[in-house]
């Protein structure tokens, strides 16, 4: 009987957990865990890694996130759902082989100690930043991860190609160099 009720917490499809930090343009070690705030550039970076769905629908995996009504993780996770030789919309749930959960600081409550809770447990680790000096040490340092095995450091490349660009027509101007070269890229 006990294996019968085992089988009902099962996921019928592989799982991950993937920490996702904001590193903000100045991107110190000390504020990883205690970010509130984030840019909209790493809001758009989020949206494309999954959806925003409320964490009391996760009822199969929630990578350790409370689904409980006291919303102690937080009300949204970014959640990517893969699916084996079909479309991208979920349509059919049932086509789902593989589910991504993004514990999103600056997603959860300010505090620090639940946040560590989560993103310390997970072996790959995104930090999302401005500065090329966003250390990813650091990250997994003040994560409390030791066995850490994936650093990401992620820019923004409009940041980063249009530089401090104060002339509206030159940042459009460069802005539509980037289109076109990416559109030459994705066609080759």
């Amino acid at each position: 009987m006990r294996s019968l009720k085992i089988l009902d917490r099962l996921t019928p499809f592989q799982t991950h957990r993937v920490a996702l930090f904001y590193g903000g343009e100045s991107g110190g070690s000390d504020s990883f865990l205690k970010t509130k705030y984030a840019s909209p550039d790493f809001w758009q970076f989020s949206k494309e890694l999954g959806d925003f769905v409320p964490i009391r629908h996760l009822k199969y995996f929630s990578g350790g996130l409370d689904t409980s009504a006291s919303r102690s993780d937080g009300m949204y996770a970014i959640v990517w759902f893969g699916n084996q030789g079909g479309s991208d919309e979920l349509n059919f749930p049932t086509l789902v082989d593989s589910m991504v959960i993004f514990h999103t600081v600056t997603l959860m409550p300010n505090k620090e100690t639940n946040r560590k809770r989560h993103v310390g447990n997970d072996v790959v680790h995104i930090v999302y930043g401005y500065e090329p000096t966003a250390n990813s040490d650091e990250a997994k340092e003040n994560a409390g991860s030791s066995i850490m095995q994936a650093d990401m450091i992620c820019q923004s490349l409009l940041e980063d190609k249009l530089g401090l660009v104060l002339n509206i027509e030159d940042r459009s101007g460069r802005i539509h160099e980037m289109d076109r070269h990416l559109k030459s890229e994705s066609q080759r």
